[in-house]
């Protein structure tokens, strides 16, 4: 299933599977990017959540981490393994055309493939490290 189907049956609050295990969206926040690009991260009960690009057609699953990361610029340490900074950005939660809260995010590319991301809110103070892959289009199915 494309991207940008799986998006849509997202935000109209219909569930979809990843891998053969349903994901059902409890949460969701719209990042605007400086760029003028938007991302959307959706949770669901079970401490999961997914990133998806609908510009670069990217879905990424996450689950939180409750260790600290070691982290820089360049380079981030998790559980002995290194991670190199792949994308760094700033951006808005928006809730329509509201702005809910300034956002700072760091991915990180480990030899594994995994990304490593570390947001800040700037707002409200909090931090989330959390460890995720990218999940391919055919691995992706609508629930009906």
């Amino acid at each position: 299933m494309q991207v940008k189907q799986v998006l849509d049956l997202l935000l109209d609050n219909e569930s979809i599977a990843i891998q053969g295990k349903t994901f059902e969206p409890i949460s969701m926040e719209e990042i605007l990017w400086k760029t003028g690009e938007r991302m959307y991260w959706m949770r669901n009960s079970e401490d999961l959540w997914i990133s998806i690009d609908p510009e670069s057609e990217e879905v990424i699953v996450f689950h939180d981490l409750d260790e600290e990361v070691d982290a820089d610029a360049d380079l981030a340490v998790y559980n002995g393994n290194d991670y190199e900074c792949s994308y760094a950005g700033e951006g808005k939660v928006m809730d329509g055309t509201e702005e809910l809260d300034r956002v700072s995010v760091r991915d990180y590319l480990g030899t594994d493939g995994r990304t490593l991301r570390t947001i800040a809110y700037i707002g409200g103070g909090e931090s989330v490290n959390a460890l995720g892959y990218m999940v391919p289009e055919e691995e992706l199915t609508s629930i009906s």
